[in-house]
Parts: structure tokens; C-alpha cells; sequence
């Protein structure tokens, strides 16, 4: 309850935030272009079948989100077995909100759906709607409009009724009281420190204590198998010759193009889009066109292209190969204003109406780099495929490295001693290290594959030096046993006196008395809330970890992260006062009182609806 109450003390606000984040992880939110490929059910939520694919996919969602959430974390800890029954258990929780919404006749409506739609930033381009984009995702995952629109339905549905659940939580004013006598207690205590480097500054460690640690954990001064390798890398980059394209070449590229445009044109469209198979209403649109209708009031009407009807499905300029061949066949054979008859695309029916035509013209100035950057392109492209096909044949059994690079004209470099946790540059690649220590290039001495470490940058390797486990000499590990022997004996010896120090209180010296015999610094500390400022915030925390009195002092000691040790004697708590606190303070307490009771709303709703339905697995 502490914890919620800290963190809603920013207000509404942030109980809100909370809201949103529950309705995202309950709806699936993010997995909404994935579809069903592998059969096999795992799970059953009334007649509704929960596969194996469902299953892996919310398992890689999970992934994501904790990675995203803790970029620090190694993904391959991430086990899928570990996740499996959160993965799954989250599919079943939202497929029973689904067919609870559904059986309560939720439902959204078309125009919201569509602004749903939208708003996708996977269907954007440049911050606007994408149709070609939109079509292109759907068709990607096996999505028609319309089954794309009901799958959104189910998730708007389900953020809709979680919504609603959440609004009937409410918060008496019994229990603000309630969570203030907490939140708001105020305590006093004394503490002693007892500081470690004093501690630290006494011990000694011989040279015998180290030869001892050191002769009796041999086994953990040992190096780690190590490797020094030779490597060829092959990439555009090393193959650049700025010289190479030279302005006779940039020009003569430049006419090519210019001629092929001399007489292009650009026909600026605008179009209506049916995306079902409709006869009916075909045929009404055409008689409404034979009317002489509006052309962009018919479009704001019937097309189904969400990016355009709001702009009189306008969709710019086309130089013939923007859209597809009928299309195009059909827009070159218009006069301006002209409409076409119905042209049917795998998108579905269009009308055509062309509204502007322009011609295009280059300017060399404009086109200059832009050409520069495609010829060289195109000649590192043609010498970086021969190059590459070269080193994979020479590098196939070679002897020696050194001999491929001198025949292709390419550097071979030889990395410092890596171990399998890696080492610098080139070693830092998980992919070469695995490959450095596989069986092939370790034990069989072979050169390797050429491996794709990216987009068209290669590398091969071969093994120049192995250097198996060794025992360190003790003069190498000198330091750091040093130091771990001084680092045990502090414990022990903090411990040591910790607790003496801990019974003499317990026998009813005050810490101010056992302070001043040991020479030590301490502190009373009166009326402290949760959230001090003028005093150490860390011994603060710790203090109210610590169980209330009874009729004696609550007595105990901890470790600071300095390492320090602290002794506290917590003598009083008094309970906050509700009338006494601020009205900011009571809004915080308000929020996170109203997020818990949101939660348990929740929780009760969920378990009610999953005993209305027949769920295994």
C-alpha cells in the first residue's frame, strides 16, 4: 500500500497513466499485425482457440517490453519456458474481456475505428496516412479490411470496458484516514555510526595470509582460454574510390536522364475507393457521376481510402509507375476533369478523376550529387559482388590468410587475445567470437565461412594463437586477494562490534552514552517523516522499515551503501493526523487510494467473468 501511495503522489495524473498502462497490457496492444499461422490450440476460452503461435507471440511482446524497460539486461537470459505461463495467462485474460465486452454489446463505431486507424504510425508516411502502406501491412499478415477492422474493434472494445469498470471506483474519506496514518506517521530515533574506513585503516594482511588464500583457491586464479585471430573484412566502404565517377561521366548520366524526361508528364489524381466487391454500389455511384454530383462530395460520402476522403481523395502526382498498370492505363487516356469509368485494382474499385497535369524538367545542379552518389554506387556494387565471390573461393581451406589478402588487394589484420566473453573491435561481435571458438576454426585450425556481420559488410577469420587456461602467478593476483582478504576481515570485524555495541543498548545504555565511551558520531532525530530533507535519507528509509516499538525502543543496525554501519534505537511513532496535512498531500493520498481501488475493481470483474466461461488448457 506504501509503495502505491508513493507512487501516486503526483496525483490523478498519474493513477491515470497507471489506467492506460493496465488497459495496453490487457488488450495486446502492439500485436495487432500478427496473425494465426501455426495450428494447434493451446488453450480454449469458450469456443474461442488460443494457438501455439498466439502463445510465441506474446512471448516475443513480453521480450520486447522488458528489454525496452531494461536495456541493460543480456536477452539471452530471457528464457521462453520462463515466460511461457505469464505469456499465456495474459492471452486468456484478454480473450475473456473480449467475449465479455461482446456478450455486454459493446462496440465502436466505424469513424472511430477509422480514426483509430489513422493515427497507427506503421500506417504513416511523413506524419500522414499511408494508403499504400496500410494495404501493404494488411496484405503482409493476411489481414482483408474488414477482418483488420473487427480485430480492432475487439481491442477498443476491451480498453472501453476496462475503462468503464475502472470509473464506478470510488474513495471514502474513511479510507484517506486509513493510508494517512501511515503515509504520514512521524517518528523519532537515535543512531550511532560506526564509520568503515576507520575499521578498514587497522587491518593488516601479510604476505602469508596471501600465499595461504592463495595456495588454498588455486582453482580461482585461473585465465581464461584466449585466441588471437587474423581477419579479412570486405565492404563497400574499403572499396570507395572517390575518383572513380569523374563529370564527364556525371554528365553524360545527367542527358540520359534529362532525355528520357524530355517529354514525361506528372497527372495529378484523385480517386474513389470501394475496397469490397459491391455491384449496387458501383452502379449508384455511376448514376450519382451521371448527375454531375460533385465529384469530391461523392468521395467524402463513399470512398473507402481514409488518408484521401479528407482531402477529395486526392492523391497527387503520378509519373505513370506510381500505382498499378490498369490504373495507370486508365489515368493516361483522361482530359483534366475527366472521370473514368470503374477501374478494379487488388486494392478494389476506383473512380478516377485527373486534375492536373505538369511537366517534369532537370536541372544538372539539382541532380548532380544525387547522380555522383548513384554511379559510384553502382561501381563499388559490380567490383563488391566479384570481390566477395573472390574471397569466399580463395579463403575456402587457405593455408594462410595473409596470402588471400595480398591476391585481392585487401588488408588482413590480427586482432590482441580475446577470451569467450570477447575483447575489442572485431572481437566484440558475437558472432565472430562464436566462430573463433567453434570446433572448425579452434580445433581443425580451418578458415572460416565469410560471415555477414551486416548489411553488406563480410568478414573471414582464421585462428593465429591459442593460448589454453594458465594458473596466475601469485604476483599477479596479489592486489585483489589483498584486497578481498581486508574487504572479509572488515565484515567480520564490523559485525564484531556492531554487536556489542547492539547489546549494550539492548541492556539499556542509551546510544547517546555509547556513542560518547566509543568516540562515535550520533544523532537524534525527532518528528521525521517519509520525505526528509534535512536529514540522511537513506538512514531515514531504514528507519521506517523497522517495526514499531512496544514499550521499549526498537533496537537494530544495518550497512549503508558507503559500507558504514548504523545503529538505530527507533523509540516513538505517532500516527499521521489526517486534519493536520496539506490539501496536496490529501489529493496524492485521494489518487492512490482511487488507483487501488481501481485494480481491486478489476481483479473482482475479471474473476467474475472468467467463472462464466469454460476455459482449458
Amino acid at each position: 500500500m506504501l509503495d502505491s501511495f508513493r507512487s501516486n503522489m503526483k496525483g490523478v495524473a498519474l493513477a491515470i497513466t497507471i489506467l492506460i498502462a493496465v488497459v495496453f497490457i490487457l488488450s495486446g496492444t502492439g500485436t495487432m499485425f500478427l496473425t494465426n499461422s501455426i495450428d494447434g490450440a493451446v488453450a480454449e476460452v469458450g469456443e474461442v482457440e488460443i494457438s501455439e503461435f498466439d502463445v510465441l507471440r506474446s512471448i516475443s511482446n513480453q521480450k520486447q517490453q522488458i528489454l525496452e524497460q531494461n536495456p541493460e539486461i543480456d536477452s539471452s537470459l530471457l528464457d521462453d519456458d520462463l515466460l511461457r505461463p505469464s505469456a499465456l495467462e495474459r492471452l486468456i485474460r484478454r480473450e475473456v474481456l473480449v467475449q465479455t465486452a461482446a456478450m455486454k454489446g459493446l462496440r465502436m463505431s466505424d469513424s472511430s475505428i477509422n480514426g483509430e486507424i489513422l493515427a497507427i504510425d506503421g500506417f504513416q508516411t511523413d506524419g500522414k496516412f499511408d494508403q499504400d502502406r496500410y494495404k501493404f501491412a494488411l496484405q503482409n499478415q493476411g489481414y482483408t479490411h474488414a477482418s483488420f477492422k473487427q480485430m480492432l474493434n475487439n481491442d477498443l472494445i476491451v480498453q472501453q470496458l476496462i475503462s468503464g469498470i475502472s470509473d464506478t471506483a470510488f474513495v471514502t474519506e474513511f479510507e484517506d484516514r486509513a493510508l494517512s496514518r501511515v503515509s504520514e506517521q512521524k517518528r523519532d530515533y537515535y543512531y550511532l555510526t560506526i564509520p568503515s574506513d576507520q575499521t578498514r585503516s587497522s587491518i593488516t594482511i601479510s604476505e602469508d595470509d596471501i600465499e595461504t588464500f592463495y595456495g588454498n583457491n588455486l582453482s580461482n586464479f585461473v585465465t581464461e582460454p584466449m585466441v588471437k585471430i587474423d581477419y579479412i573484412e570486405l565492404s563497400p566502404e574499403l572499396l570507395a574510390d572517390k575518383d572513380a565517377v569523374t563529370d564527364d561521366m556525371i554528365r553524360q548520366r545527367f542527358e540520359m536522364e534529362r532525355d528520357s524526361l524530355e517529354f514525361a508528364e506528372s497527372r495529378r489524381v484523385s480517386h474513389i475507393l470501394i475496397t469490397e466487391s459491391n455491384p449496387a454500389l458501383i452502379k449508384e455511384i455511376q448514376e450519382k457521376l451521371e448527375l454531375s454530383i460533385p465529384f469530391e462530395d461523392l468521395v467524402t460520402e463513399y470512398s473507402e481510402d481514409f488518408g484521401s476522403a479528407s482531402i477529395g481523395g486526392d492523391l497527387g502526382f503520378t509519373s505513370g509507375d506510381t500505382f498499378p498498370e490498369n490504373f495507370e492505363d486508365a489515368v493516361k487516356v483522361l482530359e483534366i476533369d475527366q472521370i473514368s469509368d470503374p477501374i478494379l485494382t487488388e486494392a478494389g474499385t476506383h473512380f478516377i478523376k485527373l486534375t492536373d497535369i505538369q511537366r517534369n524538367d532537370l536541372v544538372f545542379e539539382d541532380e548532380r550529387d544525387r547522380i555522383l552518389q548513384e554511379l559510384s554506387g553502382e561501381l563499388i556494387s559490380d567490383v563488391f559482388i566479384e570481390k566477395l565471390e573472390i574471397l569466399k573461393e580463395l579463403s575456402f581451406n587457405a593455408q594462410s590468410l595473409n596470402e588471400v589478402a595480398e591476391d585481392m588487394e585487401l588488408e588482413m589484420k590480427t586482432t590482441d587475445f580475446f577470451a569467450r566473453s570477447g575483447g575489442n573491435g572485431i572481437a566484440s561481435n558475437g558472432q565472430v567470437i562464436d566462430i573463433a571458438f567453434s570446433d572448425d576454426v579452434l580445433n581443425n585450425g580451418y578458415a572460416s565461412e565469410v560471415i555477414e556481420l551486416e548489411t553488406d559488410s563480410y568478414v573471414v577469420l582464421k585462428l593465429n594463437e591459442f593460448a589454453d587456461a594458465q594458473q596466475k602467478v601469485i604476483a599477479d593476483v596479489k592486489d585483489d586477494i589483498s584486497v578481498q582478504l581486508t574487504d572479509s576481515r572488515l565484515e567480520e570485524l564490523m559485525i564484531e562490534r556492531s554487536n556489542q555495541l547492539l547489546e549494550l543498548v539492548k541492556a539499556g545504555e542509551t546510544i547517546e552514552a555509547v556513542a560518547k565511551q566509543e568516540d562515535l558520531d550520533w544523532q537524534v532525530v525527532l518528528s521525521a517523516g517519509r520525505r526528509v530533507t534535512d536529514q540522511n535519507p537513506e538512514i531515514n528509509s531504514e528507519v521506517f522499515r523497522m517495526q514499531n516499538p512496544d514499550s521499549t525502543p526498537e533496537i537494530d543496525f544495518f550497512v549503508t551503501q558507503s559500507g558504514d554501519y548504523v545503529l538505530v534505537s527507533l523509540t516513538s511513532v505517532v500516527a499521521g493526523d489526517y486534519e493536520l496535512i496539506d490539501d496536496s498531500i490529501k489529493s496524492g493520498i485521494a489518487s492512490a487510494n482511487l488507483s487501488i481501488n481501481q485494480n481491486l475493481e478489476l481483479l473482482s470483474f475479471e474473476e467474475a467473468s472468467r467463472s462464466k466461461l469454460a476455459i482449458a488448457q
